[in-house]
């Protein structure tokens, strides 16, 4: 707007003085981004105590780290991973608002976030959404991974298949979100015999250590062990 129409209004309208009085406060300090970042940290500590059971998306992982989940050890962390903080939040909002999305769309077809736990054995885990006799699991994924997508990733197809057994709904859809631009990819997916006797095959060797009290081989990896919640109580043997 030039001068000349600043002007003009401020003679035909009264235009009080608010921010216009040149008199600035000092920095009293505050900081949005600081702010955030403490509140981020604050919903996930670095010391925390679970429930001992199965973690659905944790199955193919380290088996030393399973057998800690079922007995749920307390997790400790020596420090907050920033950027996997931050990757997290992002995911967590995409879950929100394709949450928000499918309420204001669906109404009650549409059945929110929900827990569901084992009966056989102590299995938990979060079901991202139901609707129409489906399971449906959200996962906001980076450029580079969307692109290279041509089907479901094996660690989110065991997952959904815990979701659809405690359910007892034998078929899914995953869909795929990227983070950086919203384009989306979606895999249904139906119950399968194999998958789930591959995934029981575990916890049976996961329920008989415990019987045991004899845990799982140390696989005593850097890139696995160094951020491992359990290190402190597994103390694998690496520089």
């Amino acid at each position: 707007m030039s001068n000349d129409r600043v002007e003009k209004i401020s003679r035909t309208v009264a235009v009080p003085i608010r921010c216009m009085s040149a008199s600035y406060p000092e920095d009293n300090g505050f900081d949005l981004k600081d702010m955030v970042m403490e509140a981020i940290f604050e919903q996930r500590p670095l010391e925390r105590k679970r429930k001992g059971r199965y973690k659905p998306s944790g199955l193919m992982k380290c088996k030393r780290k399973v057998f800690y989940d079922r007995l749920g050890v307390t997790q400790i962390k020596d420090k907050h991973d920033f950027d996997m903080t931050l990757w997290g939040e992002a995911g967590t909002a995409i879950h929100d608002r394709i949450q928000l999305l499918l309420r204001n769309k669906m109404g009650d077809e549409f059945t929110d976030e929900d827990m569901v736990e084992g009966i056989e054995f102590p299995a938990r885990g979060y079901v991202d959404g139901e609707a129409y006799d489906w399971i449906l699991e959200f996962k906001g994924i980076g450029t580079a991974s969307f692109q290279n997508l041509t089907k479901p990733l094996l660690e989110h197809l065991w997952q959904v298949h815990m979701y659809m057994w405690l359910r007892d709904i034998p078929r899914a859809q995953i869909l795929y979100i990227n983070r950086d631009t919203w384009h989306m990819k979606n895999y249904k997916v139906a119950f399968d015999p194999d998958i789930w006797s591959r995934m029981m095959s575990i916890i049976g060797f996961i329920e008989e250590s415990v019987e045991l009290s004899d845990p799982p081989k140390k696989i005593n990896k850097f890139w696995v062990c160094s951020k491992c919640e359990y290190a402190h109580e597994c103390k694998p043997e690496i520089k």
